[in-house]
């Protein structure tokens, strides 16, 4: 399935509807539709929630977004597919800690993941990013001067008198463990998301 650069939800009910020239077919309920950016196809989740901190106006039958899609009805939640989220780390272990990372996200099709520093089945595979926690501190692991969005994380951290938190230095840890029908790792969202991960006793 074509990467979805674009999406809305919508609540929908009834027999066929068309949408700027696509035509579906939806049982009756609410569901969750999502529109290409293209307005070439309709993909129907039925189980996929409408998101609760919209009005109710929000909420109502309509359609918005892409350049062939003519806006109709009201103002709705435009979504897109998401393969990454923000990665926060929190020391909970009463100590000053180091945290290391290696973060990666797929290339394109059928090239595999592209991992930073270095991928871990690599002769480099030791290289990590460190950063150094003080007790309670809670932030967002950043690289290039920018905060890390990643789909899949190694990482682990040892505190000042010695305790060792490794459980995901030698195992991936899916920052978006949602898998989807086709297979693919993927949530929708406005933005990226974040995920935190404590390390604590």
């Amino acid at each position: 399935m074509d990467r979805v650069r674009e999406s809305v939800y919508r609540r929908i009910s009834g027999s066929p509807q068309t949408i700027a020239g696509v035509t579906a077919v939806f049982a009756g309920g609410s569901s969750g539709a999502q529109v290409n950016a293209n307005a070439t196809s309709l993909l129907v989740y039925p189980d996929l929630p409408i998101d609760p901190t919209l009005s109710a106006a929000n909420q109502s039958v309509g359609v918005r977004v892409s350049n062939s899609v003519n806006s109709a009805g009201t103002v709705v939640f435009a979504s897109k597919r998401q393969t990454r989220r923000f990665l926060r780390v929190a020391n909970q272990t009463g100590e000053k800690m180091s945290v290391y990372v290696q973060y990666a996200n797929k290339r394109q099709p059928a090239k595999g993941l592209e991992w930073v520093p270095a991928d871990p089945a690599s002769a480099e595979g030791n290289a990590s990013l460190a950063y150094e926690l003080e007790p309670g501190e809670s932030t967002y692991l950043s690289d290039q001067g920018g905060s890390i969005t990643a789909a899949i994380v190694r990482l682990w951290g040892v505190t000042a008198s010695g305790d060792e938190f490794v459980d995901f230095r030698d195992q991936d840890l899916w920052l978006v463990p949602e898998l989807q029908a086709d297979g693919e790792h993927y949530y929708l969202g406005k933005d990226v998301q974040d995920f935190t991960f404590a390390f604590a006793r």
